[in-house]
């Protein structure tokens, strides 16, 4: 593992025991399914591993800034809804 997968883990480590109710990142699929794996190494459980939400965004093919954006917000406001 490399040293910055350590400090990613021991900085979502830390957002997730404040009042975090879940971390959105823009991680790709690989890269959560790589986090999930390391998550033995890191000591986080599979109930802190669910609350990490990656990629943000609803899969609309954003390609603009502005479209982006609307997808991040239209992601958020359905997790908020649900």
């Amino acid at each position: 593992m490399q040293r910055l997968d350590v400090e990613v883990l021991a900085k979502a480590r830390e957002w997730l025991k404040s009042h975090t109710l879940w971390l959105c990142t823009v991680l790709n699929t690989y890269s959560k399914s790589r986090l999930e794996r390391m998550k033995v190494i890191g000591g986080m459980s599979d109930k802190e591993i669910a609350r990490i939400h990656a990629p943000i965004g609803l899969p609309i093919n954003s390609k603009t800034p502005s479209e982006i954006a609307l997808s991040v917000m239209a992601d958020i406001v359905s997790k908020k809804i649900n």
